[in-house]
């Protein structure tokens, strides 16, 4: 199973979730962290994230894909079916 952790600007919210998730979690789980910009995805990769991935597509693959995100609050519109959300739309 993979979770997918989403944040962006400087990561910090992220780091926090994925260094509070990583020491429970069973063996044989990943965590893919997801950042809107670089330096969200490095900081999230130093706190301990298997894989990580940046930028809008990676986003929207995330968000389609994942069993679990958990993500900061404003990052809530980024996932599939939250109410009153819809994905942002695709820039050419």
């Amino acid at each position: 199973m993979t979770i997918i952790v989403l944040d962006g600007q400087g990561g910090g919210i992220g780091r926090a979730i994925i260094t509070a998730l990583l020491p429970k979690l069973p063996e044989g789980v990943q965590l893919l962290c997801v950042g809107t910009n670089a330096m969200a995805t490095a900081a999230m990769l130093k706190a301990g994230a298997q894989r990580g991935a940046t930028g809008e597509n990676a986003v929207c693959w995330a968000a389609k894909n994942a069993a679990s995100a958990p993500a900061p609050p404003s990052a809530s519109s980024f996932r599939p079916n939250a109410a009153a959300h819809t994905l942002p739309a695709r820039r050419a």
